[in-house]
C-alpha cells in the first residue's frame, strides 16, 4: 500500500446491533494493514435505550432525543478513543487520524421525498477531534448517496485490501444487526446486504428473556423451524430485490416480523423459541442463498455472527465451499468493520476514492466522509 500518511489510525462505530462501541487501533504502512489493539466502549443504558428507539418510527420527542444523543454519543466515542490509546500505551499525537462511522439511526436508502435516498449516523465528530485533539474522518456515508448510491454496504473495498487473492474467489460475510457480502473475483468486486443478521434474532431474545443477545445460540438450538413462517419471512420482495441493495433496524424488525406471519395468524401462537430457530435460519438461508449464486471457491465470516456456533453450522450445512471466520485471514472477526473505519481515514488523508459503484450504485467513485480538526 502506499506509505503516504502512514502510521496509526482508530477506527470507531456502532453497529445495529446497539451492543457497545467497537474501537480498533490500526497500523498501515507499505506491507499492509495491522490490528494493534482493540477495546469495546460502552454507553449508558439510558442511550442504549435511546438509540433503539430512535431507530424505529414514531418515538415521542425523536428531535430532542436525537440532538441530546448526539452529543452523548459523541462523548462517547471520544472516552473510547482515548482509552483505548492508553492502553495501547501511544501518544495521541502519534495517531494520523480516526474514522469514526457513527450510530445509525436511520437508513433510506431509496428514495422517499426526494431525487435521492438519505442516511442518518450520529455522534458528533467535533466532540471526538476536540476531546482527543486528533483528526476526525465522519460522515462517511453521503457522499456516496449524493451520487445516487446506496451509501452502504462500505466494507467492500477494505475487504478488498485486506482479503484479496489472486487467482482465488472469496466471500467475505459481515453478520451484524444487518449482513452483507463482499464478493471478491480476481479484481472484480461486487457486494450488498443480504437481510437480516442478529438484529431479529436480538430483539425475539430480549423480548422472551430479557438479555441482549441468545448466546452461541443455544436458546435457538432448542426450538424447531417453523416452515411456513420461514417461507412467508423469505417471501419478502426485499429479498429478492436486485443489487446495488442495503436496509437496517427501521426495515427488519419485530413490526415486520409480526406483519410477516402466514395467513395473519400472529406470532404469539407459536413457541418463543420455534420462532428464534426460524429466525437463526432465515438469517442462515438468505446469506446461503447468496454465497451459493456468487460461486466462490471460499467464504469467511466477520462480525459478531461469527461468535455463534449454531449458526455457523446452519451456514456449513448449506454451503459446500469452505466457510470460516476471518481468523483465517488474520484479523480477528470481531474487528474487521471497525478496523475498516480506520482505513477509510486513511483513505481521505489520502484523497482516495473508497466507494464502489458497483456495490453501492453510486454514479461515480468519491472521497468518503469529511474531516474535523
Amino acid at each position: 500500500m502506499p506509505s503516504n500518511y502512514a502510521g496509526l489510525y482508530i477506527g470507531l462505530m456502532s453497529g445495529t446491533s446497539v451492543d457497545g462501541i467497537d474501537a480498533a487501533l490500526i497500523e498501515i504502512s507499505d506491507s499492509g494493514i495491522e490490528l494493534v489493539k482493540t477495546l469495546t466502549g460502552e454507553y449508558s443504558s439510558k442511550c442504549q435505550t435511546a438509540i433503539k428507539s430512535l431507530m424505529l418510527e414514531g418515538a415521542g420527542r425523536e428531535l430532542e432525543t436525537l440532538m441530546w444523543l448526539d452529543v452523548e454519543l459523541g462523548s462517547a466515542f471520544a472516552n473510547a478513543a482515548l482509552t483505548l490509546i492508553d492502553e495501547a500505551g501511544v501518544e495521541p499525537s502519534s495517531i494520523k487520524a480516526i474514522g469514526s462511522h457513527g450510530q445509525t439511526i436511520r437508513h433510506y436508502p431509496s428514495q422517499i421525498h426526494s431525487a435521492i435516498g438519505s442516511t442518518l449516523q450520529i455522534g458528533d465528530p467535533n466532540i471526538i477531534n476536540q476531546r482527543t485533539q486528533i483528526p476526525v474522518i465522519a460522515d462517511l456515508r453521503r457522499a456516496d448517496i449524493a451520487l445516487g448510491g446506496q451509501g452502504a454496504p462500505l466494507m467492500p473495498a477494505f475487504h478488498q485490501a485486506m482479503f484479496e487473492k489472486s487467482g482465488t474467489s472469496r466471500a467475505i460475510v459481515n453478520i451484524g444487526g444487518i449482513a452483507n457480502i463482499t464478493i471478491l473475483n480476481n479484481l472484480n468486486i461486487t457486494g450488498f446486504d443480504t437481510g437480516p443478521g442478529n438484529t431479529l434474532m436480538d430483539a425475539w431474545h430480549a423480548k422472551h428473556k430479557g438479555t441482549q443477545f441468545d448466546k452461541d445460540g443455544v436458546w435457538a438450538s432448542t426450538g424447531k423451524v417453523d416452515i411456513p413462517l420461514l417461507n412467508q419471512l423469505l417471501a419478502d420482495p426485499w429479498f429478492a430485490k436486485q443489487p446495488p441493495k442495503s436496509t437496517g433496524q427501521d426495515y427488519f424488525n419485530l413490526e415486520w416480523l409480526k406483519t410477516n406471519c402466514p395467513d395473519n395468524n400472529g406470532i404469539e401462537h407459536l413457541q418463543a423459541e420455534d420462532v428464534q430457530a426460524t429466525l437463526l435460519e432465515l438469517t442462515a438461508k438468505s446469506i446461503a442463498r447468496c454465497v451459493v449464486q456468487s460461486n466462490v471457491d471460499e467464504t469467511y465470516i466477520c462480525g459478531g455472527g461469527a461468535n455463534n456456533p449454531t449458526l455457523m453450522r446452519a451456514l456449513a450445512q448449506q454451503v459446500e465451499a469452505k466457510i470460516t471466520s476471518t481468523n483465517s485471514l488474520g484479523l480477528d472477526p470481531n474487528w474487521v468493520e471497525a478496523a475498516g473505519f480506520g482505513w477509510l481515514a486513511w483513505c481521505h488523508l489520502n484523497h482516495k476514492p473508497a466507494n464502489v459503484p458497483a456495490v453501492t450504485g453510486a454514479s461515480n467513485t468519491c472521497v468518503l466522509g469529511a474531516r474535523w480538526g
